[in-house]
């Protein structure tokens, strides 16, 4: 017997409720063409994100600078498809609903193709009024992810890219963030996109039904 950390979960994530929507997920997507998926999701960053370990000769302390002040986070919203990385925005304050709205509308909206189905977070705020019509309006499709399943978007694992990529700058200010953020998205490529997508066309079709563990390993260990 080792001494292992605890994986946690909401005991909600084994509900009944819960098994029934992954199921009615499961059932819209398998009769959709892969190549019509378009997903969207975002992260935030703010200027005290810095790496918690470092190198040093052995018996060496390693130091680092980071800001008393967590400042401002900067939501970053984004969406990835077959073809690749589509739109991204950045904004200011609490990605809320009308900040939702306002990617759908004015970033999401004019490059959707009729027949495309947009998959998005379950999130309140990806739910208010005017996100369905306005998808719905370009002749493409909405479904919403299940709840407890980020395992089921591929850019949740370019979302851990960006993240390590931001720890790594350790921007400390405001100003060095938004450059920070501008280079992380930057070094996510076509290539990149379209493998991942390419490895969610392979499970999808040899595994319509994907197992809890799978999902788990897939955020976790980033396959």
């Amino acid at each position: 017997m080792t001494h292992e950390k605890k994986v946690l979960h909401d005991p909600e994530k084994n509900t009944e409720r819960v098994r029934q929507l992954t199921d009615e997920y499961h059932e819209k997507v398998k009769s959709e063409d892969i190549d019509n998926f378009i997903f969207t999701d975002g992260t935030g960053s703010a200027p005290d994100m810095t790496l918690p370990y470092g190198r040093s000769p052995e018996g060496k302390r390693v130091t680092g600078t980071r800001p008393v002040s967590q400042g401002r986070r900067i939501p970053t919203i984004g969406a990835l498809s077959s073809e690749g990385s589509e739109v991204c925005m950045v904004s200011e304050g609490t990605p809320d609903g009308a900040v939702f709205l306002s990617y759908v509308s004015d970033f999401l909206c004019p490059v959707l193709k009729e027949g495309q189905v947009v998959i998005t977070d379950n999130a309140g705020d990806h739910k208010v009024e005017g996100v369905k019509e306005l998808i719905e309006s370009e002749g493409a499709k909405l479904i919403y992810l299940p709840p407890y399943s980020p395992g089921l978007s591929p850019p949740e694992m370019c979302r851990s890219e960006v993240e390590q990529f931001l720890k790594k700058a350790g921007a400390g200010t405001e100003e060095a963030l938004n450059n920070a953020v501008s280079e992380a998205l930057n070094m996510i490529t076509e290539n990149d996109c379209k493998a991942k997508s390419e490895s969610w066309r392979d499970f999808f079709e040899k595994t319509p039904f994907p197992s809890e563990d799978f999902m788990n390993d897939r955020v976790e260990n980033r396959i």
